[in-house]
């Protein structure tokens, strides 16, 4: 049900939240976060450390097979981030961009895992959306993406090797770019019912 809810909340909304893109603008610009291409996984690692005392802990969760399927644990209280020893940069970058948005936009109601395994409100699947959204516009700059996004279009033939480079230049998943995609479209160029 909540899913659901969730579903034509962003159907409501057209997948697209001005509020949450002037929030990551605002994060990129006062913690002076590059603009065009790819946030190193570094770079995050760091902001979660010194802007919210994180420790980050590599490989944290292989004592817990039970748990081989769950990308990151926070444990709530000590700020500690547990990761996946399986993931790859760019998920560690999106889990991290995640936890960003959590904390500055102050969602308190969250699951301690990075997917929801057991579902206990509604504001818990709404937060855990936000800071997937955070993360998503974070990695894959809103301004930087439209410009993107118009070449694509303004080429007169397909190109698939565009959407290639832009996994590369944005050091993101096909599902990531989709999911900005997702966003972008249907408010700056007229493209509904994705």
């Amino acid at each position: 049900f909540y899913f659901g809810a969730l579903r034509s909340y962003l159907e409501m909304h057209n997948n697209y939240f001005e509020d949450i893109e002037l929030e990551v603008e605002n994060f990129v610009k006062k913690n002076k976060l590059p603009t065009v291409g790819f946030i190193p996984v570094n770079l995050l690692a760091e902001q979660l450390k010194s802007l919210y005392g994180y420790t980050i802990i590599e490989n944290g969760l292989s004592p817990y097979p039970e748990l081989a399927d769950v990308r990151s644990l926070t444990i709530p209280g000590s700020k500690k981030l547990l990761l996946n020893g399986q993931l790859t940069e760019m998920q560690k970058a999106f889990q991290f961009g995640k936890e960003l948005g959590f904390n500055y936009l102050c969602l308190k109601e969250r699951a301690n895992t990075s997917s929801l395994l057991r579902v206990n409100s509604f504001e818990e699947v709404l937060s855990h959306f936000k800071a997937a959204y955070f993360s998503a516009a974070l990695l894959i700059n809103k301004e930087s993406f439209i410009a993107d996004m118009k070449s694509f279009f303004a080429q007169p033939n397909w190109n698939g090797n565009f959407i290639l480079d832009l996994l590369e230049k944005y050091q993101a998943s096909p599902e990531m770019l989709f999911q900005r995609m997702s966003n972008v479209l249907p408010q700056f160029f007229n493209i509904e019912n994705l």
